[in-house]
């Protein structure tokens, strides 16, 4: 019998979703479905991984120590219990971003601590440790998984069960693995110009152009009026881009951009060179300081998604002078236009 009315017994991911369920770890919606793909925030995984273990946390109005966190917020109680324990830090500019969508990274690391499962420190990453150890004891569903990558519910209680459920000693990781890029997935799912209906035509997702393309406009759409109105973003390009659809949004539109595909594996050949494009911290560059060698009219964004909303960037500048830009680990996006070439100091 399946414990959700869009979750059969047949479904990948179904003993981490049973689980969830007789486990109260993770419930369903009223309408009985489960939804698999929706994508988890920071505050709503923190909570889902503080109950998984049992803990009691109690409302106060201590402040939870983030500038972003207000203390009468749902959230609030288990931010400050985690931050008292040590489970989280947060931002260095001292906030904990909690309805921003959770990565891999953030999640691994806010779960082990959680859990008390101990690491060896590996890697010049601060992820490395989390990341490695999981792929070594098989706690995540896939071993492409990447530390960018946004998560969803069918991924939260697969990581979560696993751990909670693992029985013995674990293994951890010696050295980190290759990290050399996987080869473009061809299978995965991709789509050329046009206008499309979204969960019509495509999928909501985040999808990427692998090439740069002279003359490239995209726009997510809230209608098709063809009126300013109905553009929730935009952008034009000659270089690479990524952009995440949203479900909520009604169309999107692509002219002179080539192929958009839901491969987002990299496309970078160096992770500490690079010029033009948007770009996927820890997958196509790495994080860290970087010194560009120069443009009349140069443009960057360090950012936190790919909607193409004025609320990604992190922090931008437009200058004509070289500059010099430091990519947080919790980035999850580099934008740069006219720059010329990027490289690590």
């Amino acid at each position: 019998m399946s414990v959700f009315t869009d979750i059969s017994a047949s479904h990948n991911y179904y003993p981490a979703i049973s689980w969830a369920k007789n486990s109260s770890v993770l419930q369903g919606y009223p309408d009985g479905t489960f939804k698999p793909d929706r994508k988890v925030n920071r505050a709503e995984f923190l909570k889902i991984v503080l109950e998984a273990k049992g803990v009691s946390v109690a409302t106060s109005s201590t402040s939870s120590g983030f500038s972003d966190v207000d203390e009468n917020a749902w959230y609030a109680p288990y931010v400050r219990y985690a931050k008292e324990q040590g489970i989280v830090q947060g931002y260095p500019n001292g906030m904990f971003k909690p309805e921003q969508a959770v990565n891999f990274a953030e999640a691994l690391k806010m779960a082990y601590n959680a859990l008390g499962i101990t690491t060896n420190e590996i890697g010049s990453d601060w992820y490395e440790r989390f990341l490695q150890h999981a792929k070594l004891n098989s706690v995540l569903f896939t071993s492409d998984a990447r530390v960018s990558e946004d998560m969803n519910r069918k991924d939260v209680v697969w990581i979560v069960w696993k751990l909670m459920t693992h029985d013995g000693d674990w293994q951890q990781p010696s050295k980190v693995t290759n990290t050399t890029p996987p080869p473009t997935n061809t299978s995965a799912v991709q789509f050329k110009d046009g206008t499309f209906v979204v969960g019509k035509d495509i999928q909501a997702g985040t999808y990427r152009t692998r090439k740069a393309a002279s003359g490239c406009y995209y726009s997510r759409l809230n209608g098709f009026s063809g009126e300013l109105e109905d553009i929730n973003s935009n952008e034009l390009t000659n270089a690479p881009s990524i952009v995440t659809i949203d479900a909520s949004d009604k169309g999107f539109k692509s002219s002179g951009c080539g192929t958009w595909t839901q491969d987002l594996s990299a496309i970078t050949t160096s992770r500490t060179s690079f010029g033009d494009g948007m770009f996927i911290v820890g997958t196509d560059i790495d994080a860290g300081t970087y010194k560009n060698s120069g443009g009349s009219s140069c443009y960057y964004s360090r950012l936190s998604g790919f909607s193409g909303e004025l609320d990604d960037i992190v922090s931008n500048e437009l200058t004509s002078a070289s500059a010099i830009v430091t990519i947080s680990d919790s980035d999850k996006g580099f934008k740069s236009a006219g720059c010329g070439t990027w490289t690590k100091m």
